[in-house]
């Protein structure tokens, strides 16, 4: 059980810290100079990417003997939905 808890915290933190520095990376591209974008706390960590990498991570073990057309369907679909309510959840 702790073994899983450390294991998801640090999935957590990995994909927090890899969606920062890539939206950080495109960002300062766009723009011809380094723009960080904003996070919560002010840490180099973009939460949504976090709670993304996770849910994939939880739904590819889960759907392992599902088509593979169908878990790309289905993961683009819940991507989407983790993006729209979390935008309409920063909108209240």
């Amino acid at each position: 059980m702790a073994k899983d808890l450390l294991f998801f915290i640090f999935l957590y933190y990995g994909f927090a810290l890899a969606g920062w520095l890539i939206e950080t990376v495109y960002k300062s591209i766009i723009h011809g100079r380094l723009v960080a974008p904003l996070s919560y706390l002010g840490l180099p960590f973009a939460e949504i990417y976090g709670i993304a990498g996770i849910l994939l991570v939880t739904f590819f073990q889960m759907s392992s003997s599902w088509p593979h057309i169908l878990v790309i369907f289905v993961a683009a679909i819940l991507m989407s939905l983790l993006e729209y309510f979390g935008g309409w959840w920063c909108q209240l």
